[in-house]
């Protein structure tokens, strides 16, 4: 699921604004061990470093035209 919301606030500014939340997961998902020559299944696991939740929020300022000021947080 994602949200985003852009506004822009008068004078030049404009707050954008999103969210993502997930739920990762391997459906189906086999390989071979190569150090024991074994088949091993990873269905149903987790993928190693996938957040499941993410969020950003910026803030942009054109302060003079063809100028652009943004800051931003993850």
């Amino acid at each position: 699921i994602e949200l985003a919301v852009s506004a822009d606030l008068g004078a030049g500014v404009r707050a954008d604004v999103n969210a993502t939340w997930l739920k990762a997961e391997y459906d189906e998902f086999t390989e071979i061990d190569w150090n024991t020559f074994e088949v091993v299944s990873y269905s149903g696991n987790v993928p190693l470093g996938v957040p499941e939740t993410s969020a950003n929020a910026w803030l942009g300022w054109d302060f003079l035209p063809r100028w652009n000021a943004r800051v931003g947080v993850q």
